[in-house]
């Protein structure tokens, strides 16, 4: 049943992968980076597998950040060097920046360091305000 006035119609997620910069791969087994845009909020779906090059670990998004801060958020599933670590670490996205970085250390603290060699994971679904 569709009330008068009620969106009924979501906008289609759009493949960003291949045009994402990926900092700390060296190659991939899955590379998949969607979003969509509804209004001024910005939804990302990302899963990013492979083996890594750097302690460091982040992709760009398509448009810059409007939080007024920082934002954070827990990432769904990690893989590090063949392991799961200790918790499933975080994601965060700078005011004014589209690169989302991806650390090990909780609550966006990247203390924890990706290890710059094998086989490593990450996933997680998001949203953040956009100009």
């Amino acid at each position: 049943m569709v009330r008068t006035g009620e969106l009924n119609v979501l906008p289609n997620w759009i493949d960003y992968g291949i045009t994402s910069t990926i900092v700390g791969m060296a190659s991939f087994s899955v590379r998949r980076i969607s979003y969509m845009v509804i209004g001024k909020i910005c939804f990302v779906e990302f899963n990013i597998n492979g083996i890594g090059n750097a302690t460091t670990f982040s992709f760009t998004l398509p448009f810059n950040s409007n939080a007024g801060g920082s934002s954070y958020g827990s990432l769904g599933h990690t893989y590090d060097n063949g392991s799961f670590p200790s918790s499933n670490g975080t994601w965060h996205l700078n005011n004014g920046s589209n690169i989302c970085h991806l650390d090990l250390g909780p609550s966006g603290q990247s203390t924890i360091p990706w290890t710059a060699s094998g086989n490593r994971n990450a996933y997680a679904v998001f949203f953040y305000p956009i100009a």
